[in-house]
């Protein structure tokens, strides 16, 4: 029973290590929404913040560019029907200011104004109504690109196993190898044993050999 339990601590600490590799390499992306409209703020707001983002909030262009001379944004989300000068006017001024990723989120459908938003340096245009979903998998999808946000899947993927005193966790097969080469399904799971093999093995299972 105390080999069973060594394995499974060391099987579940190493699944714990692979799997909380992004927490330790990056903080949580910067989200600048830009709209006046109260409700339509807080409902984005509360969306982002649902998939881990950090928020912030501005109604209107003085603000914009208060809030990203304080802080370091990694996506503006903006609408154009803002008071004072419009969201086409203040994508003009952030391009020319600054290089970070712009969705425009609004209710002008109309093609001519997509074009224009889309001529002016915007990366991404979708109108109101929206869907949250598909809103949050754009967002994902242009910082992924904008921030290389990759580079920790790729990280996790480089870490393939480790050994200890002859044995060796695959990390990607998520099974153990013994010393005779012998290889067992394992599970980080908390409840013992965490390591089980298929039954025609059972009696040479290297966890209840060791």
């Amino acid at each position: 029973m105390a080999c069973i339990r060594q394995v499974r601590d060391f099987c579940t600490s190493c699944f714990d290590l692979v799997g909380n590799l992004g927490s330790k390499h990056a903080d949580p992306p910067h989200i600048l929404i830009v709209e006046d409209e109260l409700v339509t703020r807080n409902t984005l707001k509360s969306i982002f913040e649902a998939e881990g983002y950090d928020v912030f909030e501005a109604t209107d262009g003085a603000e914009m560019h208060q809030i990203l001379s304080e802080n370091d944004i990694n996506l503006v989300i903006m609408d154009i029907n803002l008071p004072g000068k419009n969201g086409l006017l203040l994508a003009r001024e952030l391009r020319e200011q600054a290089n970070v990723a712009l969705m425009f989120l609004t209710g002008r459908d109309n093609e001519v104004d997509k074009i224009l938003g889309l001529e002016i340096g915007a990366d991404d245009y979708i109108t109101k109504p929206f869907n949250p979903r598909e809103l949050t998998i754009r967002a994902r999808n242009l910082l992924s690109r904008t921030m290389n946000l990759g580079t920790v899947s790729e990280e996790r993927r480089s870490v393939d196993s480790y050994k200890f005193n002859g044995w060796e966790l695959d990390i990607n097969s998520r099974s153990l190898v013994s010393p005779r080469a012998t290889s067992t399904n394992c599970r980080a799971v908390n409840s013992a044993p965490c390591c089980t093999s298929a039954k025609t093995r059972a009696r040479s299972s290297p966890v209840q050999n060791c």
